[in-house]
């Protein structure tokens, strides 16, 4: 694995400790919107070092990856401030 790989994969890991953290129901205070921005950086960044890494499955497998975590943080963010369930 080169650096950009372990970037992308930290990135990861540290979206899904950010995740479960958010899921338990911690308050964040004052730094909740802080924290909804990281939630959309941290794929972002992960997309864009897993670019960057060199050819083969893992690239394709962190692309994959981080791709699926951004459309799920912006439906979980529509549901929660735009779309309104029926």
């Amino acid at each position: 694995m080169n650096k950009y790989s372990v970037i992308s994969f930290a990135s990861f890991a540290i979206f899904v400790v950010l995740y479960r953290i958010m899921m338990s129901g911690v308050s964040f205070g004052a730094f909740g919107k802080a924290f909804v921005v990281i939630m959309f950086l941290l794929p972002l960044l992960g997309i864009l070092s897993g670019s960057k890494a060199k050819k083969g499955w893992m690239k394709w497998i962190l692309l994959m990856l981080h791709s699926f975590l951004f459309c799920m943080v912006v439906y979980i963010s529509l549901l929660a401030y735009g779309i309104p369930e029926r």
